[in-house]
C-alpha cells in the first residue's frame, strides 16, 4: 500500500484544496457530479475531510497517492484525510458519481463508545490506508 503523503510537507502545500465544504456545525456535504458534463476531471489534491466517492453510472479512474484504480458503477472509494487523490472519466464515456465529504469529528462519539473503539478506528489506523469496496 502507498503511504499517506504528509499534507504539512512544503512540496504538497499547493495541492491543498481550500474549498469550504461545510457551512454549519453539521460537518457533512454531498455533491452529485458528472464527468465530463460538470467538468473534465478533478485534479490531484488533498484536504482534511474524509471523502467517499460512490460511482453511480459509467466508468473511470480514481487515483489515490499516485496509484490509479479503475472504477465503475457500484464501486465506493474511501479517501482518508490528507490523502492525495484525483478523479477522471474513461475516454469517450460519462461517469456519474456522488461525492460525500465529512469531518473526522463526524465519526467521534462519546469517550467510552464501543462503536468508535471497534469500528470507526479502522479509518484512522495504519491497516486501513484506503478502501475500495
Amino acid at each position: 500500500m502507498k503511504e499517506i503523503i504528509n499534507p504539512d510537507a512544503a512540496s504538497n502545500i499547493e495541492l491543498n484544496e481550500n474549498k469550504i465544504h461545510f457551512q454549519n456545525e453539521y460537518q457533512y456535504n454531498t455533491y452529485i457530479c458528472s464527468i465530463p458534463m460538470d467538468f473534465a476531471s478533478v485534479p490531484v489534491h488533498w484536504h482534511d475531510e474524509f471523502e467517499m466517492i460512490v460511482i453511480k453510472k459509467g466508468r473511470g479512474y480514481v487515483t489515490l497517492n499516485f496509484q490509479r484504480y479503475k472504477v465503475s458503477s457500484g464501486d465506493i472509494v474511501i479517501v482518508l484525510p490528507g490523502m492525495l487523490h484525483s478523479i477522471e472519466g474513461k475516454q469517450n464515456s460519462t461517469m456519474e458519481y456522488e461525492n460525500i465529504l465529512f469531518s473526522k469529528h463526524f465519526l467521534a462519539f462519546g469517550a467510552d463508545d464501543v462503536t468508535q473503539q471497534k469500528l470507526s478506528i479502522l479509518f484512522l489506523t495504519e491497516r486501513s490506508r484506503f478502501v475500495i469496496i
